[in-house]
This record gives C-alpha cells, sequence and structure tokens, in this order.
C-alpha cells in the first residue's frame, strides 16, 4: 500500500513522542533528527507524492443560509439534521462523536451510562451566572478510542447565525422521546 512521505513523517513523530513519554529518553539515542528529514526528502523525490487531499469547508453564513433554505420547515426529520449539524459545526465535533458509524445500528438495550453514542440523557440545558442559556452534552472523544469515558462539551446560546440551544430546544419539542 503505498504511503505518502507526510504520513510516514508523522508516524516517525508519534514514536518518538510515545517514547519520550514511555521512556524519558530520546528515540535511537542520540540520532541526528535531520537525517529523518533528508529521508524522507529523498523519498519525496524518488516516489512520486500524491497531491494533497481536497478539504471541503463550509462558511458559517453558508450553513446557516442552507438550514434555513432547506431545514425551516417544523418536521422530524428537519429538526434532526438542523440540530446535529448545529451542533456538530458549533462543537467542532467529528462525525462518530454524533452520529452512527457506516453499518452501525444503535442498540437501545445498552444501559445510558454505557452507551456508547450520543442519546437525549447526555443533553442538559443549563442558565449560566450570565444570563445565557448553555447546552451541555456528554460526549465520547472519538480519537481517544472504545471504552473512554464521556466528557462535557459546553455550548452557549443567542448566536446569530447558528444557535446549538436553539436548534436541540426545537428537536426536542418536535420530537419528543420518553426518558426510559
Amino acid at each position: 500500500r503505498f504511503i505518502s512521505a507526510r504520513t510516514i513523517k508523522k508516524y516517525v513523530s508519534q514514536v518518538r513522542a510515545w517514547h519520550r513519554r514511555a521512556f524519558r529518553t530520546e528515540l535511537c539515542g542520540d540520532l541526528d533528527y535531520s537525517a529523518i528529514n533528508d529521508l524522507l526528502r529523498g523519498v519525496c523525490r524518488l516516489i512520486e507524492q500524491p497531491p494533497p487531499r481536497e478539504r471541503w469547508g463550509v462558511r458559517t453564513q453558508d450553513l446557516a443560509k442552507a438550514l434555513d433554505l432547506y431545514l425551516s420547515t417544523r418536521n422530524v426529520e428537519s429538526s434532526n439534521w438542523a440540530a446535529a449539524l448545529t451542533v456538530a459545526f458549533c462543537g467542532l465535533l467529528r462525525g462518530t462523536e454524533f452520529s452512527l458509524e457506516p453499518g452501525e445500528t444503535f442498540n437501545p438495550d445498552i444501559p445510558l451510562d454505557e452507551q456508547p453514542h450520543l442519546t437525549r440523557a447526555d443533553v442538559t440545558f443549563h442558565v449560566g451566572a450570565d444570563g445565557i442559556e448553555y447546552v451541555r452534552l456528554m460526549i465520547r472523544p472519538a480519537k481517544k478510542g472504545p471504552g473512554t469515558p464521556k466528557v462535557p462539551l459546553l455550548l452557549g446560546g443567542g448566536g446569530t447565525l447558528l444557535d446549538p440551544v436553539r436548534a436541540l430546544r426545537r428537536l426536542f419539542a418536535d420530537d419528543p422521546v420518553p426518558e426510559s
């Protein structure tokens, strides 16, 4: 399988950092790490490197406009999509932190405190001392691996373009789910 020189450099860097943390010594003793950089430059010259992957960013204004244009109707599906997109965007969430992986299904038989997926039980609303309403989501960070405890993510309400608190309140009104 083809591996780009940039990926090799990241792997070496991660191993070096792990070794430094685990053993408090440098990997390979006093090896001059500029030699690794020279080696990777040689790899780039000898093996054609792929172009960088194209990234697709979205501006806040454009997402807000699309939500208003396509998901402004008051139905369950629109409310779910609007809440998911708004919360994921404002919380900088990875896809696996707020939705299911492809081919994965939600299992409601798993107790809520052991549930690996985001559920309504993980959402609580609070009003801060500043009078602003906040939503707290208990999420499992995707990069930490399975079995990682959930951590709180706090999102404020009152945004002019995107408001995760308002989106979740709308979802809870349009699509009530029993506590059980």
